[in-house]
């Protein structure tokens, strides 16, 4: 069986934040920085 990663990242299947929509662009800027983080740290790991 192979796993193939799926099209969406997480934050777009979240969708939209409740939130007022300035708050939800600062929220959604952070998320998707901290998103990247996370993903290139993997990266890191993985090739370590």
């Amino acid at each position: 069986m192979v796993i193939t990663p799926a099209e969406q990242t997480v934050l777009e299947v979240i969708g939209d934040m409740p939130l007022a929509t300035t708050e939800a662009q600062i929220v959604m800027t952070h998320f998707k920085g901290l998103y990247q983080t996370v993903a290139q740290q993997a990266m890191i790991s993985a090739l370590s």
